[in-house]
């Protein structure tokens, strides 16, 4: 639900596609911008600075620049590791190239065509734009594992880290066995995640009213956990934990009933929802000040789905 464009900063040098750009971007939090080539946002304001004033007055200079700031800090994505692009080569030529080595979601440039790769601009963005382009920010999603770990994939492929955050998240039976499978799939899918250079540890925030979860965890997930990989469990006031997400470095998603495979009483499905930036935002910092040392395990063995 979380898709990372590549955007020729050329596309700076005409203004009058910019306002089609900015709002592509404006509140839509799973649609990012990748820092491809590095210092995407330089090249970007280079393009701006180099508009005459009969192009762009100072003023739609300066606003254009306010604009940029704001969409950097929130969208744009700076995961990806990619080549230095040489001088000699064209943004279309040093695209393609990493666009093979990872996909991106879509290319987007000055002009649109469809040769040697596709490249969509923003001048025609309403009439022909890339399939995942209007992906809603909600889903209902069956609550079985596999299906849930793969509408998290596109998210979970850009990012470094994996938060699970859900206050009923428990490894005491019977509530684990609809715990485990999730936390299971997530660790088989995780040398995906992070550009195909997988992760090595998955947090989880859950409440504390089932106890101490040290003992649980070497004896429920070290069994099955593959070398080296780690999960850490941080326990909270359970007057403080609500409700429950899947968050990263880059941004959230929200599970409405729970992340587990609980069918229970008709709830066959979960909602699934993308945070805003500011809401993200506001539940990273609410994990800034962690409660306690968390329980954890470093797993020895090898994953069984």
């Amino acid at each position: 639900m979380f898709y990372e464009y590549a955007v020729d900063p050329a596309i700076f040098t005409n203004p009058s596609n910019l306002q089609s750009f900015f709002e592509s971007f404006k509140n839509r939090p799973n649609r990012l911008i990748s820092d491809s080539p590095k210092k995407w946002v330089q090249a970007a304001f280079q393009a701006i600075n180099q508009l005459s004033h009969e192009q762009c007055p100072p003023v739609r200079k300066k606003t254009l620049k306010e604009n940029l700031k704001k969409l950097s800090k929130n969208s744009l994505s700076t995961n990806r590791v990619v080549d230095n692009r040489e001088a000699s080569k064209s943004w279309l030529e040093y695209i393609a190239v990493q666009h093979a080595i990872y996909p991106f979601a879509a290319l987007f440039g000055v002009e649109s065509f469809s040769t040697p790769v596709t490249v969509y601009s923003f001048s025609n963005i309403f009439l022909k734009a890339p399939q995942c382009w209007d992906q809603a920010g909600q889903k209902h999603v069956k609550r079985d594992a596999a299906i849930m770990v793969e509408t998290m994939l596109p998210f979970l492929k850009i990012s470094k880290q994996v938060i699970l955050v859900d206050p009923h998240f428990s490894f005491v039976l019977p509530s684990w066995q609809r715990y485990e499978p999730i936390l299971k799939e997530l660790v088989a899918k995780a040398a995906l995640f992070n550009f195909g250079k997988g992760i090595i540890k998955i947090e989880i925030h859950t409440s504390d009213r089932n106890g101490g979860v040290q003992q649980d965890l070497k004896t429920k997930v070290k069994p099955w956990l593959p070398e080296g990989m780690a999960i850490y469990c941080y326990q909270w006031p359970k007057k403080q934990m609500h409700d429950r997400f899947v968050l990263t470095d880059i941004g959230g998603l929200s599970f409405g009933h729970g992340l587990d495979e609980n069918t229970e009483e008709g709830l066959d499905d979960v909602l699934v929802s993308v945070l805003s930036h500011q809401i993200y935002k506001e539940e990273r910092a609410k994990l800034a000040d962690k409660p306690e040392e968390p329980a954890y395990v470093v797993g020895e063995g090898k994953i069984v789905v």
